[in-house]
């Protein structure tokens, strides 16, 4: 049987949460037919109920199942702009994190002069880190005229 591990529920489950579905809330525990199979709980026809029932999402209806809102990560591979917006905040959550620990590295030497590193290495640590950052920063109008063609032209 062949497990899809990138919906929102499998993570979950993976990170501990223990009040989320598992395969058989969906897929039933006996009856497991692939989403084309007509008989299927996950098939077109009988998605808003399977997702709508009790313990789940309440209220669920088609627009709401068939959005992807619980499998959306298995769509990310085939919409180029969903697949770039995830890169672009991955690229700005570490040029974030690695320009915050910079600094903090910084602060701490400047204050304590815990790293006995000389002047050169610490400047040549910080240029690099300058230079990535300037790398990524310098490409956000290149990816915004993308958006733009995308979203608008």
């Amino acid at each position: 049987m062949h497990i899809v591990k990138v919906p929102y529920h499998y993570k979950a489950i993976k990170f501990g949460a223990t009040h989320t579905a598992t395969c058989h809330d969906c897929h039933t525990s006996h009856n497991v037919l692939p989403k084309n199979n007509p008989a299927s709980s996950i098939a077109p026809q009988h998605i808003a109920k399977t997702c709508a029932q009790a313990g789940c999402h309440k209220g669920a209806n088609m627009n709401f199942a068939m959005s992807g809102a619980s499998h959306l990560s298995a769509h990310i591979e085939e919409e180029p702009l969903l697949w770039f917006v995830e890169k672009f905040f991955i690229v700005l959550t570490l040029g974030t994190m690695l320009a915050l620990c910079s600094y903090i590295l910084l602060d701490i030497q400047k204050r304590f002069g815990w790293l006995k590193l000389g002047t050169k290495a610490v400047t040549s640590i910080v240029m690099f880190i300058g230079k990535i950052m300037y790398a990524v920063i310098s490409k956000i109008p290149a990816m915004l005229r993308f958006l733009k063609h995308v979203l608008i032209d």
